[in-house]
Parts: structure tokens; C-alpha cells; sequence
């Protein structure tokens, strides 16, 4: 007869362990980010800020035009604001919570054991760039990213669900939806659960009916925009979207050895796995996705490559992984103690030379302009300017994005690369530009040459001048000035 031990466990440590350390890391992590904000991030929170004060999900009240990227990160967005007023608060508490999740599915993807599954969520958790997406649907789409592919791995009727809320998180998740379905098709050789379909059709569906309801047009005007952005030139030409030197130093804190370390651990990684049917998968989306953002020249934001060093992370801790297990097979004190060694010095090691979070997180002189602008314009006053999210938030002033990101008319303008056609539909009562000026900001140059706007002389914030506009000319004078029109 054997006799039950009194000894707890240790794999069952090991298991609570990877629910908890995740966790804890990423709270710990999100707390001292607490202050971030990132400029796009603040679109949505604007957005937000006026559904509480009653004026719908708009950017400037008044204004029916979808600037949502993310369908399902807004409405979660907007739920949560029923909850909580401190929507800083809500933006930060939601990005930590979508990535501790995904951190955690992450860990359980590939690894076999209760340890490499604890390593691989500790080093997603423990990587500083991605607090640098928070405030963004980011991490969600991280969550659904993983999530979907473990619903394969374990052949769940939900997986469908999943999908559905991948694609109206970012509609790049169809990269990974499609291939996801035909290999599902492929192995089970039958239909998926058809009351479980039609739901994910309903849930697919959803946001384009709510769109058209509410700003008559089915699809976003932020998709279109950002693929206006890569064809239009203005951020440049030729494969933009890997030019990625500037991510060593967000990334990595310029340590170019981290960055190399990372690429070899996840190749040798992804080498071992290349017969795993989920890895095959994540690879092919990975690829996808790569070939999208490339072909159509998309800017190169920081957000966009959260996938790749998702993927990347969970690749190299396998390797790792792998090598760790040809370690462990020579005399060693205890597999609890080969986890608190790589927690308390693997780890922090790594975070600590990627990313600091200390500060407070704000794009200050962006800040400063828009509380300048709330304290010294009218209230009704527009303004137009390109990049909208701190100085749209700060300021509470209805925003001309020249940009189009929240208005009418000039994505497609841009798209065009026409950075002057915009003055046709807007006159606003000023213009913020840099100094010095930006290539986006050329129609400034004619408006002042005829005296349309001029500098206002009590504006003195450094790097930017303020054009407000004269007496000189109506606004019909002032839409048919500039060249071309």
C-alpha cells in the first residue's frame, strides 16, 4: 500500500506560481507607469471623455466621425467608464490586466512544463516596451492573439468566439483568423459548432452596424487614414516600416547585444518548434503581418511591432528553455531553485537594461501647449495641428486634425500628398506648428505670407508657434488662397 505524503507538491507551487508572479510583475510594473501616456492613446480617452459628458462617442462634440481604430477596445473602454471616472486610471488598470493575460496564455503555448511556462509569462511580463503601448488596444490584441492560438492548441469549440473579438480588436487579426480557420477546417474535416458560428458572425458584425448607425459609414476612417499615410510619402518611401533602429533605444535602452541575444534565442527557438503546428501558425501570421505593414508602407509607430516581440520573447524562452532541461539533467539542487535564480537575477537583469519607467510618463511640452491653449482661448476656438492626442486632451478646444485622424476630408487629402488642400474645408481660429516647421504644416507658409494668420505674440511656448487668424480675410478668401485650389 502506498502511503500519501504530508510534502506539499512542488508542481503544484510551481503551477500557482504562474498565475501569481505574472500577475504581481505586471501590477508592479503598471503602477509605475501610472503616469504614462502615450499621444494616440489619449484619442480613445478623449473619445471617451465625451460619451461621460453626454455628447456621444466623439472626438469634438458635436461631430459624427469614427477615429476608433479598435471597435471591442472601445466599447471596453466605454463599459469600464461606468465604473470609474479617473479614465488615466482605467486606460493604465485595463492595459495591465490585458497583458498579465496574455502573458499568461503566452506561457502556456509551447512550454511543456510548469517551469517554462513560468519563465516565458515572467519575461513577457518583465519586458519594459510594452508598457509603452498601454493606453492603446495593444495588449488586448496581445490577449486574443494568444488566446486564439491555445483555443486551437486545444481544439475548443470557443475558438471561433475568439477570433471574432481578435478581428474588431485590430483588423490585422484576420491575418492570423484566416490561417488559424483553414488549418482548423484542415484537421477536424468538419464545420465548426453552428450556433457557436453564427454568434461569432453576430459578434464580427456588430461593430460595422454600430458604426453605420452612429457615424454612417460601416469601417473607420482611421484605417483608411493610416494606409493614406504610407502611400502619400510623407513619412517616406521604401519599406519605412523597417526602419526600426529607434526601437533599440525604446526597447532595449540602446543595448544592441539584448536586441541580438533576443533574435538568436528566438530563431534557435523557433528551429525546435518548427514541426509544432501552433508555432507554424504563429510564424505564417507573423510573416503575414510583416508583409502587410511593409507593402503598404505603413508608418513605422513604436505599437505596431508589439506581436513581433511577443512572438519573439515566447520563441527565445523556449530555446532557453530547451538548453535549461541539458542543464538540469547534470546534478542541481532543486528545480525550485533553478526558478528563484532566474527570477531574481535573469529577469530583473533584463528589465532593468531595457526599460525605465521612472518619470512621469507625459509628453510634457505637448502638455504644456494644450493647457496653455484651454487657459488663454475661447472655448468654442479651433485649432488645427498634427499630432492631436496630449494637446487634444489638454486643451478641451475643438481639434482640426491635419492629419485627418478625427476629421473629414484630409485623410484623403494626404493620401494625395497634399498637405495644403485641407484650408479648403477648415479655417480655424489657429494653428499650432513647430519650430522649426514640419513638412506636414507647408500651408502655413502661404497663409502667412498674405497675412491670413499671424503669430500670436502671447504664445511662448518653446519649439511651437501659434498662428491665429487675422481680420484680413473671410473664411471663403481664406479656403481659396492657397495655390491649387
Amino acid at each position: 500500500m502506498k502511503l500519501k505524503s504530508n510534502h506539499p507538491n512542488p508542481e503544484v507551487k510551481i503551477t500557482y506560481l504562474l498565475y501569481v508572479l505574472p500577475c504581481f510583475l505586471v501590477a508592479f510594473f503598471s503602477y509605475k507607469s501610472k503616469g504614462f501616456q502615450l499621444d494616440d492613446a489619449l484619442i480613445y480617452l478623449r473619445y471617451i471623455r465625451n460619451f461621460q459628458n453626454g455628447y456621444g462617442l466623439v472626438y469634438n462634440p458635436g461631430e459624427q466621425f469614427n477615429g476608433l481604430t479598435s471597435p471591442l477596445f472601445s466599447y471596453l473602454m466605454v463599459l469600464g467608464s461606468f465604473f470609474t471616472k479617473n479614465l488615466q486610471i482605467l486606460s493604465i488598470a485595463s492595459s495591465g490586466c490585458f497583458l498579465a493575460i496574455a502573458a499568461i496564455i503566452g506561457g502556456k503555448l509551447f512550454s511543456k512544463t510548469s517551469l517554462g511556462q513560468l519563465f516565458t509569462s515572467l519575461s513577457i511580463a518583465s519586458f519594459g516596451y510594452f508598457y509603452l503601448t498601454f493606453g492603446m488596444e495593444t495588449p488586448l490584441f496581445l490577449l486574443l492573439l494568444s488566446l486564439s492560438l491555445y483555443l486551437y492548441k486545444v481544439n475548443s469549440r470557443y475558438l471561433f468566439l475568439s477570433l471574432a473579438f481578435l478581428v474588431i480588436t485590430r483588423s490585422e487579426g484576420i491575418l492570423l483568423a484566416a490561417p488559424l480557420t483553414i488549418a482548423l477546417l484542415v484537421r477536424n474535416k468538419k464545420l465548426p459548432n453552428i450556433n457557436i458560428l453564427l454568434l461569432s458572425i453576430l459578434i464580427f458584425l456588430t461593430p460595422y452596424i454600430i458604426n453605420y448607425i452612429n457615424y454612417g459609414d460601416f469601417i473607420a476612417a482611421t484605417a483608411n487614414a493610416k494606409i493614406g499615410q504610407g502611400k502619400s510619402g510623407l513619412w517616406g518611401y521604401g519599406w519605412i516600416f523597417f526602419n526600426i533602429d529607434y526601437l533599440f533605444d525604446w526597447a532595449f535602452s540602446g543595448k544592441k547585444f539584448l536586441a541580438i541575444s533576443l533574435i538568436v534565442t528566438s530563431i534557435y527557438g523557433g528551429f525546435l518548434l518548427i514541426r509544432n503546428r501552433v508555432a507554424l501558425l504563429s510564424m505564417v501570421f507573423l510573416v503575414l503581418l510583416l508583409g502587410f505593414y511593409g507593402c503598404l508602407n505603413i508608418p513605422n509607430y513604436h505599437w505596431y511591432y508589439a506581436p513581433f516581440f511577443f512572438f519573439f520573447i515566447i520563441f527565445s524562452c523556449s530555446g532557453i528553455e530547451s538548453f535549461a532541461k541539458e542543464l538540469l539533467r547534470y546534478p542541481w539542487p532543486s528545480n525550485q531553485t533553478f526558478v528563484f535564480l532566474i527570477t531574481l537575477t535573469a529577469l530583473p537583469f533584463f528589465y532593468i537594461n531595457t526599460i525605465s519607467l521612472n518619470g512621469g510618463g507625459r509628453n510634457e511640452p505637448y502638455a504644456q501647449v494644450g493647457t496653455w491653449l484651454k487657459e488663454n482661448t475661447n472655448q468654442n476656438a479651433s485649432i488645427a495641428m498634427v499630432e492631436i492626442g496630449t494637446i487634444g486632451w489638454y486643451s478641451d478646444r475643438r481639434i482640426i486634425d491635419i492629419l485627418g485622424l478625427v476629421n473629414k476630408f484630409n485623410a484623403d487629402y494626404i493620401t494625395k500628398g497634399d498637405v495644403t488642400s485641407w484650408i479648403k474645408d477648415y479655417q480655424p481660429d489657429y494653428i499650432l506648428k513647430h519650430e522649426p516647421i514640419w513638412p506636414h504644416e507647408k500651408a502655413t507658409i502661404e497663409l502667412e505670407k498674405i497675412g491670413a494668420y499671424s503669430p500670436d505674440p502671447t504664445f511662448n511656448q518653446p519649439g511651437f508657434v501659434l498662428l491665429k487668424k487675422t481680420d484680413k480675410y473671410t473664411d471663403g478668401q481664406i479656403a481659396n488662397s492657397l495655390h491649387g485650389s
